[in-house]
């Protein structure tokens, strides 16, 4: 556990769980970056703040008990939520004790499910929805005051036989005090290597930049999370800290839009120019949508590679006309190619999401989009591709259209758990395809797409794999499918590095 102590004179104290978010077989546990607007937030207002993070304290222990919390919260991001869940189960368990603080879960997770079906009456106090860097700060605040916490803006408790929510407030900028934490937290916890990112094996960290983000696509995870971002000063100050007095080279941003404010982010790509002209070695790397850096000029661009920008993920998504507009993407096919091409001119490295297993997408979208992947890859060797299956998020758009198609909604955390596995084991997770192009979906992923267009290093290189990934090139070509199983089994068997992989659990 790490103990945050806040500047001005204690108020209270609170708990802040952050539930394991990755299984450490499959990579190394990140910083939880979104939870830093949160605990600087706490620390602004007046409150120290126990920070238990499971994946490097332990699970929860009977010892919080000891520890006289104003409130315990459970923080949990949207992503990877199966992997979540017994963290939360754990939480939930150890909070039952008599005399425990009173309890909350909250996060990006928990506004994105129907929290009435997850069997949560009487074992949670209430619901905190985004922006949390505002609703647990007050929240704590009514606790000490002996105030209910009913009357708290953004928060859900169990009223009349359901939970009833409170409107969340609105998300402003966020502040430059919230980056606090940044000089108390254990770095050692949190730097590692991240190959597929600066493609070496130096440390990198991720720092985060702003919340939510601006363009609310219906598929995505933030379509209706309110969006703020960290100043231009404030995100350099910060880098400047890592950099001078963490010594991090790498710097990776938390931001899904980080090119959205296109003078903010002409400021922090100024600041970070000075800032590598004293030290050559920095790098760093960023989210954007195609259409916002679609209108940089070339001297914007230009600038980008003197300031050190090593890559940015791209979400192209699609190479279907129909679906970019289904997915509520602003920009076109030619600009994402355009996009690459000048950004590869520069020796700007991109990485390329798409998504594939859309409701609606038909068989003819798949084949455009796997000709589309192939363009983009032949634009440079400095071009990567990330394929991604689609997973519901109930309380989107799209999501709420998929879920007309799911048998039974899961409506208890090890219903969810249960479905996040077949997700992850891709069976049956989207019924709107059949079981062979679900499975097709899968081998694209997972195999056919990674295989063509991965990379490898020199020491994994060799003619078996060569000859596969010629193969797996056709296959994007020409959307063939027969014997793609078998090609996938002799690579395993080869003894090869595993393929890079979508993390979906």
């Amino acid at each position: 556990m790490q103990v945050l102590r806040t500047s001005r004179s204690p108020r209270g104290t609170v708990l802040v769980f952050q539930p394991q978010w990755l299984e450490p077989t499959d990579r190394p546990q990140r910083f939880p970056y979104r939870a830093l607007p949160l605990l600087g937030a706490l620390l602004d207002a007046g409150h120290d703040v126990l920070f238990h993070e499971e994946a490097h304290d332990g699970p929860p222990a009977p010892e919080w008990l000891e520890r006289d919390a104003t409130l315990a919260i459970a923080w949990c991001g949207e992503m990877y939520p199966g992997t979540q869940i017994p963290g939360i189960e754990r939480f939930l368990a150890v909070l039952a004790a008599p005399g425990a603080p009173p309890r909350f879960v909250g996060g990006g997770f928990f506004p994105l499910i129907d929290v009435d079906g997850l069997a949560l009456e009487g074992r949670v106090d209430g619901v905190v929805s985004e922006p949390g860097e505002i609703v647990v700060p007050a929240l704590a605040d009514a606790v000490l005051a002996g105030e209910p916490v009913d009357d708290v803006d953004g928060v859900s408790s169990w009223r009349e036989g359901r939970f009833r929510s409170n409107p969340p407030p609105p998300r402003g900028p966020l502040r430059a005090e919230w980056y606090a934490p940044l000089r108390q937290l254990d770095f050692a916890r949190y730097r590692h290597v991240e190959p597929l990112i600066f493609d070496n094996d130096e440390q990198a960290l991720q720092v985060a930049t702003g919340a939510g983000c601006a363009k609310h696509c219906p598929f995505c995870f933030d379509e209706r999370s309110p969006y703020g971002v960290f100043p231009a000063s404030a995100i350099l100050d910060a880098v400047r800290f890592v950099t001078g007095e963490r010594g991090v080279e790498q710097v990776m941003f938390g931001e899904l839009d980080f090119f959205h404010h296109r003078k903010r982010a002409r400021d922090v790509v100024e600041g970070l120019a000075e800032l590598r002209a004293r030290r050559p070695g920095f790098r760093w790397f960023a989210l954007s949508s195609v259409c916002d850096l679609s209108d940089w000029t070339d001297a914007e661009l230009d600038g980008l590679k003197t300031a050190g920008c090593w890559r940015i993920e791209l979400g192209v998504e699609t190479g279907s006309p129909a679906l970019l507009r289904r997915l509520g993407k602003r920009h076109t096919v030619e600009q994402a190619l355009e996009l690459t091409e000048r950004l590869s001119s520069r020796d700007v490295r991109t990485t390329q999401n798409l998504l594939l297993g859309v409701p609606d997408e038909t068989e003819e979208d798949r084949r455009v989009s796997l000709r589309f992947a192939d363009r983009l890859a032949s634009v440079s060797p400095l071009v990567r591709l990330q394929p991604r299956m689609y997973q519901i998020v109930p309380r989107t758009t799209l999501g709420a259209e998929a879920l007309e198609h799911l048998a039974a909604v899961p409506r208890t955390l090890d219903e969810l758990q249960r479905y996040r596995s077949d997700l992850a084991r891709r069976k049956g997770a989207l019924p709107w395809l059949s079981p062979a192009d679900e499975r097709w979906v899968g081998a694209l992923i997972d195999y056919v797409i990674p295989m063509a267009y991965e990379r490898p290093r020199p020491s994994e290189r060799s003619r078996r794999r060569s000859l596969l990934a010629a193969l797996a090139r056709l296959r994007c070509r020409n959307g063939l499918r027969v014997g793609a199983g078998l090609e996938r089994r002799l690579f395993e068997r080869s003894g090869a590095a595993p393929l890079p992989a979508t993390f979906v659990r």
